[in-house]
């Protein structure tokens, strides 16, 4: 009895606790309901992004072809993932934090670029140079293919390692729309590559387009970054003159 007694009194204060605190839950689900609105159609559209080259490029080029770009992309990729994942948990509770306290994290992100550009660019920059010999060596000599397309996705990999930062304020500031046109832009820019230059050129030259695309789009979005990080603190302290 003693012990009911003690549950009940200590559930009921949490249960009241929970009660009061539905109005102010109900606020903040209708305040940040935008979020996943706009989060599910740019994940989805990241998705379909990564997916093309397995869903276009079998009209044009063989399952040989498209076999050497899966290997070598897939490889070059595990230290990146690996390392990204761990790096964007404590950074965006970092920019997360200065965010809450009005102070700037454009100085983070730029930091942070840089060291991850490092890092990726001491991981991939021997396959940039050395990619035949590198897979031909790891793999054999029926892999060669797939270290000239190294080549190329190498610097890729290493723009899109570069702006995790980036991502991750632009996802702090609540931005999740200009994250949405830039994968927008981003998708419709990697289908027109798909699409246009298989017609012209062989799969060396189309892996070589679509990995530029993609530099350039990761180029922008740590500009992105960098502006709207900026641009927000300076809003922040007008408003507060």
């Amino acid at each position: 009895m003693l012990f009911s007694a003690t549950w009940a009194q200590r559930n009921g204060k949490i249960f009241s606790a929970k009660k009061r605190n539905i109005p102010i839950i109900i606020k903040l689900i209708k305040k940040y309901a935008f979020l996943p609105k706009l989060a599910a159609p740019q994940e989805l559209l990241n998705t379909l992004s990564q997916n093309l080259p397995n869903l276009i490029l079998p009209f044009f080029f063989s399952p040989q072809h498209i076999g050497f770009y899966w290997l070598s992309i897939k490889v070059l990729q595990i230290p990146s993932t690996i390392i990204g994942n761990s790096v964007r948990q404590v950074l965006y509770a970092k920019i997360c934090s200065l965010q809450n306290q009005n102070k700037p994290s454009s100085y983070i992100i730029i930091q942070y670029s840089i060291i991850l550009f490092t890092i990726g660019t001491i991981m991939l920059a021997p396959v940039a140079i050395w990619g035949v010999e590198i897979f031909t060596l790891a793999f054999g000599r029926n892999w060669t293919e797939a270290g000239e397309y190294s080549k190329w996705i190498a610097p890729w990999i290493i723009m899109g390692f570069s702006n995790i930062p980036s991502t991750c304020a632009i996802q702090a500031l609540k931005l999740q729309k200009k994250l949405l046109c830039w994968e927008s832009f981003h998708f419709t820019a990697r289908t027109a590559t798909l699409l246009y230059v298989p017609l012209q050129y062989g799969m060396e030259q189309t892996v070589a387009a679509y990995a530029t695309v993609g530099i350039v789009f990761n180029v922008i979005l740590i500009a992105m970054g960098l502006y709207y990080s900026n641009m927000m603190l300076k809003k922040e302290k007008v408003e507060e003159k």
